[in-house]
């Protein structure tokens, strides 16, 4: 009998939900950056987190409501912060020194994220949960934000989600951005937050697997990311120096788990031959 040394992660496969004539978009935190980049290598229609991470469910659901609407972000809904033009709901990357620009680069991704969900096919959508905590702001909108910008903490009023509002905005996020045909694969992200302590992070952690389990239907799929890092891999060598964020290698397991379980052996041989010529392509020979 071949001796186990390590409990290996087991997902019930959905082969077809993974194809390259379907868009797929992802929403969450960086782990959805990971997992985003490595399908665009691979050739498949993807936009991944077009207005930067997003990690609790309340903001998600907010991204989601601006996406649908179709509406052009204005330059009078920044705000200005140490010389950059800033929105509640979008990454600090997409700010500008100019107010006019910031809000153009705001709507160009908006436009980008909007073709996809345009698509005669209907998207596959991917959320990624990475934390219960969220930051609301103290000015009476009850807006949780997305990204605080840096802005002093004094502005805002930390808290943890209650398992239902967690759940109520994630099904809010999935019936935004879903149309007939379209499926949705919920993750938990794998990426500790260590600033809430140990103990707070685990709290947070459950409180989203359990959401993540309620909203599970014959159109929401489950995919253990979280369960693959700390129970199947379980080593700290799977983890960058500052100890919360997964090396490349285990991303790229991850990744390798999460075609295996959605992609037909067809997709997965057109998907290696794209990855193979995307590092051609990016490969510079020395002269």
């Amino acid at each position: 009998m071949q001796l186990k040394l390590r409990t290996e992660i087991r997902v019930n496969p959905r082969p077809g939900l993974l194809t390259h004539d379907r868009p797929i978009i992802l929403l969450g935190s960086c782990f959805s950056d990971n997992i985003g980049s490595r399908l665009a290598q691979r050739g498949f229609t993807v936009c991944y987190n077009p207005l930067g991470p997003v990690y609790n469910a309340a903001a998600m659901a907010a991204q989601a409501h601006l996406i649908a609407s179709c509406a052009t972000v204005e330059p009078d809904s920044l705000f200005e912060h140490k010389g950059l033009w800033c929105h509640w709901l979008a990454h600090t990357l997409l700010a500008r020194a100019n107010r006019a620009e910031a809000a153009a680069a705001i709507n160009r991704e908006l436009d980008r994220v909007r073709a996809l969900l345009a698509d005669p096919v209907a998207p596959l959508l991917c959320l990624t949960l990475g934390t219960a905590w969220a930051f609301t702001l103290n000015d009476g909108s009850g807006l949780t934000v997305s990204n605080c910008h840096k802005v002093p903490a004094a502005r805002f009023s930390r808290r943890l989600m209650p398992l239902a509002e967690v759940t109520d905005s994630l099904r809010d996020t999935i019936a935004t951005l879903g149309r007939p045909g379209s499926h949705t694969i919920v993750t938990v992200s794998p990426i500790r937050h260590l600033a809430d302590g140990l103990d707070g992070n685990s709290l947070s952690k459950a409180t989203l697997r359990l959401s993540a389990d309620s909203v599970t239907s014959a159109d929401v799929t489950y995919f253990p990311a979280f369960e693959t890092l700390v129970d199947d891999l379980r080593d700290y060598r799977f983890y960058t120096p500052d100890m919360t964020h997964p090396t490349e290698q285990a991303a790229d397991y991850v990744y390798a788990i999460f075609e295996e379980a959605y992609a037909t052996a067809d997709t997965r041989a057109t998907a290696s031959r794209a990855l193979a010529e995307h590092r051609r392509l990016a490969h510079r020979p020395l002269i």
